[in-house]
Protein backbone atom coordinates (compact mmCIF):
# COMPACT_ATOMS: atom_id res chain seq x y z
CA UNK A 1 0.00 0.00 0.00
CA UNK A 2 2.66 2.10 0.94
CA UNK A 3 4.35 1.75 -2.70
CA UNK A 4 1.23 2.16 -4.32
CA UNK A 5 0.70 6.00 -2.57
CA UNK A 6 4.05 6.73 -3.30
CA UNK A 7 3.52 5.69 -6.87
CA UNK A 8 0.78 8.35 -7.07
CA UNK A 9 1.95 10.80 -5.78
CA UNK A 10 4.96 10.24 -8.13
CA UNK A 11 1.73 10.88 -10.48
CA UNK A 12 0.75 13.53 -9.18
CA UNK A 13 3.55 15.51 -8.93
CA UNK A 14 4.54 14.57 -12.99
CA UNK A 15 1.55 16.19 -13.88
CA UNK A 16 1.59 19.30 -11.48
CA UNK A 17 5.31 20.38 -12.53
CA UNK A 18 4.73 20.70 -16.37
CA UNK A 19 1.34 22.36 -15.51
CA UNK A 20 3.32 25.28 -13.71
CA UNK A 21 5.27 26.48 -16.24
CA UNK A 22 2.38 26.99 -18.65
CA UNK A 23 0.07 28.75 -15.48
CA UNK A 24 2.61 31.11 -15.42
CA UNK A 25 2.77 32.10 -19.32
CA UNK A 26 -1.51 32.29 -18.72
CA UNK A 27 -1.41 34.56 -15.79
CA UNK A 28 1.53 36.54 -15.41
CA UNK A 29 2.85 36.75 -19.23
CA UNK A 30 4.73 40.18 -18.27
CA UNK A 31 6.71 38.60 -15.24
CA UNK A 32 7.20 35.20 -15.97
CA UNK A 33 10.92 35.04 -14.23
CA UNK A 34 8.95 36.19 -10.84
CA UNK A 35 5.78 34.55 -11.06
CA UNK A 36 8.44 30.98 -11.51
CA UNK A 37 10.28 32.66 -8.31
CA UNK A 38 7.49 32.34 -6.81
CA UNK A 39 6.00 28.57 -7.62
CA UNK A 40 9.58 27.59 -7.31
CA UNK A 41 9.80 29.25 -3.47
CA UNK A 42 6.44 27.45 -2.69
CA UNK A 43 7.88 24.26 -3.79
CA UNK A 44 10.76 24.73 -1.70
CA UNK A 45 9.48 26.23 1.11
CA UNK A 46 7.10 23.26 0.74
CA UNK A 47 9.56 20.14 0.58
CA UNK A 48 11.55 21.73 3.43
CA UNK A 49 8.71 22.30 5.77
CA UNK A 50 7.64 18.93 5.45
CA UNK A 51 11.06 17.38 6.51
CA UNK A 52 12.01 20.00 9.57
CA UNK A 53 8.55 20.10 11.22
CA UNK A 54 7.28 16.36 11.27
CA UNK A 55 9.92 14.96 13.67
CA UNK A 56 9.96 17.61 16.24
CA UNK A 57 6.76 18.29 15.99
CA UNK A 58 4.19 16.33 14.19
CA UNK A 59 5.19 13.04 14.82
CA UNK A 60 4.83 13.73 18.91
CA UNK A 61 1.73 15.33 18.47
CA UNK A 62 0.26 12.17 16.61
CA UNK A 63 1.98 9.40 18.65
CA UNK A 64 4.69 9.03 16.65
CA UNK A 65 2.61 7.70 14.05
CA UNK A 66 3.86 7.90 10.56
CA UNK A 67 1.00 6.58 8.99
CA UNK A 68 -1.37 9.84 10.53
CA UNK A 69 1.91 11.78 9.84
CA UNK A 70 1.23 11.33 6.32
CA UNK A 71 -2.46 11.57 6.45
CA UNK A 72 -1.74 15.21 8.00
CA UNK A 73 0.31 16.09 5.45
CA UNK A 74 -2.24 14.90 2.79
CA UNK A 75 -4.86 16.47 4.57
CA UNK A 76 -3.08 19.78 3.91
CA UNK A 77 -2.19 19.62 0.32
CA UNK A 78 -5.83 18.68 -0.19
CA UNK A 79 -7.38 22.29 1.36
CA UNK A 80 -4.57 23.73 -0.75
CA UNK A 81 -5.59 22.05 -4.11
CA UNK A 82 -9.61 23.00 -2.98
CA UNK A 83 -8.88 26.59 -2.29
CA UNK A 84 -6.72 26.25 -5.56
CA UNK A 85 -9.66 25.27 -6.98
CA UNK A 86 -11.79 28.31 -5.61
CA UNK A 87 -9.92 31.30 -6.23
CA UNK A 88 -7.08 30.72 -9.11
CA UNK A 89 -8.13 33.15 -12.04
CA UNK A 90 -9.91 31.67 -15.38
CA UNK A 91 -7.59 31.53 -18.28
CA UNK A 92 -9.59 31.02 -20.84
CA UNK A 93 -8.50 31.51 -24.94
CA UNK A 94 -11.19 32.33 -27.73
CA UNK A 95 -8.07 31.16 -30.37
CA UNK A 96 -9.13 28.31 -32.14
CA UNK A 97 -5.44 27.42 -32.89
CA UNK A 98 -4.34 27.59 -29.13
CA UNK A 99 -6.92 25.70 -28.56
CA UNK A 100 -6.36 22.91 -30.61
CA UNK A 101 -2.66 23.42 -29.56
CA UNK A 102 -3.56 22.70 -26.10
CA UNK A 103 -4.82 19.44 -26.29
CA UNK A 104 -1.80 18.19 -27.51
CA UNK A 105 -0.06 16.37 -24.77
CA UNK A 106 2.39 14.76 -26.24
CA UNK A 107 6.49 16.12 -26.26
CA UNK A 108 8.00 17.25 -29.01
CA UNK A 109 11.38 15.05 -28.93
CA UNK A 110 12.57 16.69 -32.45
CA UNK A 111 12.27 19.77 -30.70
CA UNK A 112 16.09 21.13 -30.17
CA UNK A 113 14.69 23.57 -27.56
CA UNK A 114 13.07 20.41 -25.56
CA UNK A 115 15.99 18.67 -25.95
CA UNK A 116 18.63 21.62 -24.46
CA UNK A 117 15.97 22.42 -21.91
CA UNK A 118 16.00 19.16 -20.57
CA UNK A 119 19.61 18.35 -20.41
CA UNK A 120 20.69 22.14 -18.97
CA UNK A 121 17.73 21.29 -16.44
CA UNK A 122 18.74 17.93 -16.10
CA UNK A 123 22.94 18.41 -15.35
CA UNK A 124 21.46 20.68 -12.20
CA UNK A 125 19.37 18.09 -11.04
CA UNK A 126 22.08 15.50 -11.32
CA UNK A 127 24.40 17.80 -9.40
CA UNK A 128 22.13 18.70 -6.35
CA UNK A 129 20.44 14.85 -6.56
CA UNK A 130 23.54 13.20 -7.01
CA UNK A 131 24.98 15.28 -3.89
CA UNK A 132 22.07 14.14 -1.75
CA UNK A 133 22.77 10.74 -2.14
CA UNK A 134 26.56 11.21 -2.52
CA UNK A 135 27.08 12.88 0.50
CA UNK A 136 25.77 10.86 3.83
CA UNK A 137 27.91 7.94 2.29
CA UNK A 138 31.02 9.87 2.08
CA UNK A 139 30.65 11.13 5.25
CA UNK A 140 30.07 7.73 6.71
CA UNK A 141 33.00 6.33 4.84
CA UNK A 142 35.34 8.92 5.71
CA UNK A 143 34.63 8.81 9.62
CA UNK A 144 32.52 11.78 9.96
CA UNK A 145 28.93 10.52 10.65
CA UNK A 146 28.88 13.43 12.86
CA UNK A 147 28.31 16.13 10.24
CA UNK A 148 25.73 13.97 8.06
CA UNK A 149 23.07 16.07 9.27
CA UNK A 150 24.92 19.49 9.31
CA UNK A 151 25.59 19.33 6.02
CA UNK A 152 22.39 18.02 4.75
CA UNK A 153 20.61 20.81 6.41
CA UNK A 154 22.98 23.52 4.91
CA UNK A 155 22.71 21.86 1.57
CA UNK A 156 19.30 22.23 1.56
CA UNK A 157 18.37 24.87 3.25
CA UNK A 158 20.79 27.18 0.88
CA UNK A 159 18.00 26.68 -1.74
CA UNK A 160 15.28 28.08 -0.25
CA UNK A 161 17.68 30.98 0.41
CA UNK A 162 18.64 31.55 -2.82
CA UNK A 163 15.01 30.95 -3.84
CA UNK A 164 14.15 34.03 -1.57
CA UNK A 165 16.62 36.39 -3.01
CA UNK A 166 15.24 35.18 -7.00
CA UNK A 167 11.89 36.54 -5.75
CA UNK A 168 13.87 40.11 -5.99
CA UNK A 169 16.13 39.82 -8.75
CA UNK A 170 14.38 36.97 -11.12
CA UNK A 171 13.26 39.74 -13.76
CA UNK A 172 16.65 41.14 -13.62
CA UNK A 173 18.76 38.03 -14.28
CA UNK A 174 15.98 36.32 -16.07
CA UNK A 175 17.10 35.36 -20.19
CA UNK A 176 20.86 36.08 -19.24
CA UNK A 177 23.37 33.86 -19.85
CA UNK A 178 26.26 34.99 -17.20
CA UNK A 179 24.17 33.55 -14.25
CA UNK A 180 24.49 30.04 -16.04
CA UNK A 181 28.31 30.88 -16.55
CA UNK A 182 28.67 32.11 -13.10
CA UNK A 183 26.98 29.66 -10.41
CA UNK A 184 27.33 26.58 -12.74
CA UNK A 185 31.03 26.28 -12.16
CA UNK A 186 30.76 27.20 -8.63
CA UNK A 187 28.67 24.30 -7.91
CA UNK A 188 31.60 22.15 -9.52
CA UNK A 189 33.83 23.64 -7.41
CA UNK A 190 31.87 23.44 -4.07
CA UNK A 191 31.50 19.43 -5.29
CA UNK A 192 35.78 19.53 -5.28
CA UNK A 193 36.00 21.25 -2.02
CA UNK A 194 33.52 18.54 -0.48
CA UNK A 195 35.49 15.46 -1.71
CA UNK A 196 38.84 16.49 -0.69
CA UNK A 197 38.19 18.98 2.46
CA UNK A 198 37.25 18.30 5.78
CA UNK A 199 35.52 19.10 9.02
CA UNK A 200 33.66 22.67 8.17
CA UNK A 201 34.89 22.98 4.78
CA UNK A 202 32.63 19.94 4.16
CA UNK A 203 29.33 21.82 5.28
CA UNK A 204 30.85 25.13 4.40
CA UNK A 205 31.04 23.11 0.31
CA UNK A 206 27.33 21.70 0.77
CA UNK A 207 25.95 25.01 1.16
CA UNK A 208 28.05 26.47 -1.78
CA UNK A 209 26.36 23.65 -3.68
CA UNK A 210 23.13 23.75 -2.57
CA UNK A 211 22.68 27.64 -3.31
CA UNK A 212 24.71 27.74 -6.56
CA UNK A 213 22.49 24.69 -7.26
CA UNK A 214 19.14 27.05 -7.22
CA UNK A 215 20.01 29.82 -9.00
CA UNK A 216 19.26 28.07 -12.32
CA UNK A 217 17.24 25.62 -10.79
CA UNK A 218 14.74 28.40 -10.65
CA UNK A 219 15.68 30.67 -14.08
CA UNK A 220 15.86 27.78 -16.27
CA UNK A 221 11.86 26.67 -15.38
CA UNK A 222 11.27 29.96 -16.32
CA UNK A 223 12.18 29.30 -19.91
CA UNK A 224 9.84 27.24 -21.17
CA UNK A 225 6.93 30.09 -20.67
CA UNK A 226 8.97 31.99 -22.15
CA UNK A 227 10.77 30.06 -25.39
CA UNK A 228 7.53 28.38 -26.09
CA UNK A 229 5.28 28.87 -28.93
CA UNK A 230 1.71 30.20 -27.98
CA UNK A 231 0.40 26.66 -27.33
CA UNK A 232 3.27 24.61 -26.74
CA UNK A 233 4.28 25.45 -23.47
CA UNK A 234 3.03 22.51 -21.66
CA UNK A 235 4.90 20.04 -24.08
CA UNK A 236 8.13 21.53 -23.62
CA UNK A 237 7.97 21.94 -19.86
CA UNK A 238 6.28 17.83 -20.16
CA UNK A 239 9.88 16.89 -22.32
CA UNK A 240 11.96 19.01 -20.30
CA UNK A 241 11.11 17.56 -17.24
CA UNK A 242 11.35 14.16 -18.54
CA UNK A 243 14.97 14.32 -20.20
CA UNK A 244 16.07 15.94 -17.05
CA UNK A 245 14.66 13.64 -14.24
CA UNK A 246 16.22 10.82 -16.38
CA UNK A 247 19.61 11.98 -15.90
CA UNK A 248 18.84 12.90 -12.15
CA UNK A 249 18.26 9.20 -11.57
CA UNK A 250 21.10 7.73 -14.04
CA UNK A 251 24.04 9.75 -13.61
CA UNK A 252 24.18 9.71 -9.58
CA UNK A 253 23.49 5.79 -10.04
CA UNK A 254 26.96 4.32 -10.34
CA UNK A 255 28.67 6.96 -8.09
CA UNK A 256 26.19 5.11 -5.11
CA UNK A 257 26.50 2.11 -6.09
CA UNK A 258 30.77 2.54 -5.83
CA UNK A 259 30.02 4.32 -2.11
CA UNK A 260 27.83 1.26 -1.04
CA UNK A 261 30.63 -1.17 -1.94
CA UNK A 262 33.18 0.67 -0.81
CA UNK A 263 30.92 1.40 2.72
CA UNK A 264 29.89 -2.35 3.23
CA UNK A 265 33.60 -2.92 2.65
CA UNK A 266 34.81 -0.70 5.67
CA UNK A 267 31.54 -2.81 7.83
CA UNK A 268 33.17 -5.58 7.60
CA UNK A 269 36.67 -4.28 8.29
CA UNK A 270 35.42 -2.71 11.39
CA UNK A 271 33.90 -6.16 12.07
CA UNK A 272 36.80 -8.02 12.09
CA UNK A 273 38.49 -5.46 13.99
CA UNK A 274 38.40 -7.16 17.51
CA UNK A 275 38.61 -10.62 16.18
CA UNK A 276 42.52 -9.54 14.08
CA UNK A 277 42.96 -8.37 18.11
CA UNK A 278 42.35 -11.05 19.85
CA UNK A 279 44.35 -13.67 17.66
CA UNK A 280 47.82 -11.04 17.83
CA UNK A 281 46.99 -11.77 21.00
CA UNK A 282 46.74 -14.84 21.36
CA UNK A 283 49.50 -15.10 19.26
CA UNK A 284 51.81 -13.24 21.43
CA UNK A 285 51.39 -15.18 24.69
CA UNK A 286 51.86 -18.58 22.96
CA UNK A 287 55.44 -17.71 21.86
CA UNK A 288 58.27 -17.97 24.71
CA UNK A 289 59.74 -14.41 25.81
CA UNK A 290 62.98 -14.31 23.27
CA UNK A 291 66.45 -12.41 25.11
CA UNK A 292 67.03 -10.28 23.39
CA UNK A 293 71.29 -9.82 23.02
CA UNK A 294 72.88 -6.80 25.15
CA UNK A 295 74.68 -4.27 23.34
CA UNK A 296 78.21 -4.13 22.95
CA UNK A 297 78.65 -1.07 25.05
CA UNK A 298 76.84 -3.15 28.52
CA UNK A 299 78.97 -5.91 28.24
CA UNK A 300 81.91 -6.13 31.25
CA UNK A 301 85.03 -7.56 30.52
CA UNK A 302 86.69 -9.30 32.99
CA UNK A 303 89.76 -7.52 34.76
CA UNK A 304 93.06 -8.72 34.02
CA UNK A 305 94.60 -10.12 36.88
CA UNK A 306 98.42 -10.61 37.79
CA UNK A 307 100.02 -14.30 37.71
CA UNK A 308 102.54 -15.30 40.00
CA UNK A 309 105.30 -15.13 37.01
CA UNK A 310 104.46 -11.36 36.30
CA UNK A 311 101.91 -12.36 32.88
CA UNK A 312 98.43 -10.84 32.70
CA UNK A 313 95.44 -12.76 31.86
CA UNK A 314 91.99 -12.41 31.81
CA UNK A 315 90.00 -13.65 34.67
CA UNK A 316 88.33 -17.25 34.32
CA UNK A 317 90.34 -17.83 30.96
CA UNK A 318 92.00 -21.71 30.98
CA UNK A 319 95.57 -21.92 29.67
CA UNK A 320 95.89 -23.47 26.66
CA UNK A 321 97.89 -26.89 26.76
CA UNK A 322 101.78 -26.87 26.29
CA UNK A 323 101.75 -22.58 26.37
CA UNK A 324 101.62 -22.55 30.30
CA UNK A 325 105.01 -21.92 31.51
CA UNK A 326 106.18 -24.71 34.46
CA UNK A 327 108.01 -23.39 37.39
CA UNK A 328 112.09 -22.39 36.54
CA UNK A 329 114.33 -25.45 36.64
CA UNK A 330 116.06 -25.83 40.00
CA UNK A 331 113.11 -24.86 41.47
CA UNK A 332 111.96 -27.27 45.17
Amino acid sequence: MLYGATAMMGFGVAIMQPALPALVRAWVPAHVGLGTAVSTNGMVIGATLGSALSIPFVLPWVGESWRLDLVLWSALTGLIAILFAAVSPRAVSADPDLMSAAKRWWPDWKSPLTWLLGLAFGSTNALYYGTNAFLPDHLVAHGRPDLVGAALAWLNGSQLIASCILLVAADWLHRRAWPYLVFGPLTVAGLLVMVLGDGGWIVLAAAVVGFAAAVPFVLLLALPPALSAPGEVHRTAAGMFTISYTCAVIVPGPERRRLGRQRRRMDRLRAARPLRHRLHGARRRAQPPSRAPRPAHDRVRPAPVRRHDGTAHARGAQPRLGRHPGPPCGSP
